[in-house]
């Protein structure tokens, strides 16, 4: 049998020695070519890892556990941050990245961005996130690149409260600014239809 606790044990041990970052970011990209994902958009997201009690003689490279903003809603606990972009055709993860946990969101999105044209080897996608990537900064920095971005706009923004008060009191009207359809989906019918012909 090829497969067997041995086998399976010595490739747990060669997972946890090896690189891990740059195999996801090879696994990746070969999802990406086989499959044929498209990586026109890009959804960048972040959680919280909650850690509880202490841990002795920590790895001092490794990310530090610390408090910070907890998505699991519990500021008594150390953490660390995870940070993942996914294609939004599929959902593959592309790369991740973990920060020390008392690291803030806004500041991650530079460098993840930057990193994202590399792999991709281009600039021109589009970057969906939260309202962390709207900053001056942020926004600056993708579009002086040649990248696209969408994000919301935090609720504590003059200009949101501004809408919000405009929403009640007026009708809005929405318009599209632009619709595409799905070249996957498109391509889905055809074989679908082929296979109805047959």
């Amino acid at each position: 049998n090829l497969f067997n606790d041995d086998r399976l044990g010595r490739a747990l041990c060669a997972l946890f020695d090896s690189d891990r970052h740059s195999l996801m970011t090879e696994v990746s990209c070969n999802a990406i070519r086989v499959h044929k994902l498209l990586t026109d958009e890009i959804h960048n997201d972040s959680t919280t890892v909650t850690f509880i009690g202490n841990y002795k003689n920590p790895d001092p490279d490794a990310v530090k556990l610390a408090h910070g903003h907890n998505k699991d809603f519990r500021p008594d606990c150390k953490q660390i941050v995870f940070d993942l972009n996914i294609t939004s055709d599929g959902h593959v993860p592309l790369s991740y990245k973990l920060f020390d946990g008392n690291t803030n969101d806004d500041i991650t999105h530079i460098p993840n961005w930057n990193g994202l044209r590399t792999l991709l080897e281009k600039e021109d996608f589009i970057y969906v996130a939260d309202c962390k990537l709207c900053s001056h900064k942020n926004l600056t920095h993708i579009a002086q690149n040649g990248g696209f971005f969408i994000t919301i706009v935090p609720k504590d923004r003059k200009q949101v409260k501004q809408f919000l008060k405009q929403l009640k009191s007026d009708a809005i009207q929405f318009e599209y600014a632009y619709q595409v359809e799905s070249p996957r989906k498109k391509a889905l019918k055809k074989r679908r239809l082929a296979e109805m012909m047959k």
